[in-house]
């Protein structure tokens, strides 16, 4: 069409070859428009075809993505930095919904791994060939997520026995608080009252029966404190924190 239009407008006299021009004109118009639809169509039947070819790898993908954020959720009291917050019961239960949460994760995450190897095997088109590259790099990313997850799992354990240790060390404390607690109450007078040997006697027997108590205390805190997980150090130090004021409370009723 366009060569007939350069060659009416040359050719022929001005009224003829406006007629011919215009006629053309609109000739072209109408092939332009019927070539977008013919553009619209190829394209939407692409479309049509790439989200057929995707939709498989599609939803293998969301569905990983979908138990890897679950994993997460269930996984989120491992996370904790403050022992005090949860209790062992709550951290076994934990421990119980994550080891299913996990094998669920793993298993679609391989499952996607395996349709979407398939797809990016047979794909030719590069069209094809992109958006598996887009879906691979999701993948790709739920994968990262799960193995982060999976170091925050294995410390599961860690943290039950680490709440457990705590338990026992706070029991220790409280006990050597009591003893400190009588040496307290034994050599404060009343009023102006003087101390007699009978209750020195009490006193020092106090002092070394609160002594006694820390020390084994502090020993035991100690004892746990090499390899301790961040969360059950800093709870461990807030102990020996408490240590240290019972013990200058026993030095000043010496």
């Amino acid at each position: 069409i366009k060569a007939k239009l350069a060659h009416a407008k040359s050719s022929y006299c001005k009224a003829v070859g406006k007629k011919i021009v215009d006629e053309l004109t609109e000739l072209q118009g109408r092939a332009e428009g019927l070539q977008k639809k013919l553009n619209t169509f190829k394209r939407e039947t692409n479309e049509r075809k790439m989200s057929s070819l995707l939709k498989e790898v599609v939803q293998v993908v969301t569905e990983a993505e979908t138990q890897v954020q679950a994993l997460g959720d269930v996984a989120k009291p491992l996370n904790t930095e403050n022992l005090s917050e949860v209790s062992v019961a709550s951290l076994k239960s934990t421990c119980e919904q994550v080891t299913i949460a996990e094998k669920d994760a793993s298993a679609q995450c391989s499952e996607a791994r395996k349709v979407m190897g398939a797809k990016q095997n047979d794909a030719k088109d590069p069209m094809l060939i992109t958006e598996l590259s887009k879906l691979q790099a999701r993948l790709n990313s739920a994968q990262n997520d799960l193995y982060l997850l999976r170091k925050t799992i294995a410390t599961g354990e860690r943290l039950i026995k680490a709440k457990q240790v705590l338990l026992e060390q706070e029991e220790k404390m409280k006990q050597a608080e009591l003893e400190v607690t009588k040496v307290e109450n034994l050599a404060t007078p009343v009023g102006d009252e003087k101390l007699g040997d009978e209750t020195i006697q009490k006193i020092d027997d106090a002092v070394g029966s609160a002594q006694k108590a820390l020390t084994a205390a502090n020993l035991s805190i100690d004892s746990h404190l090499p390899g301790a997980i961040p969360p059950l150090k800093a709870a461990l130090s807030k102990l020996i924190a408490r240590s240290k004021k019972s013990q200058e409370k026993v030095d000043a009723a010496k």
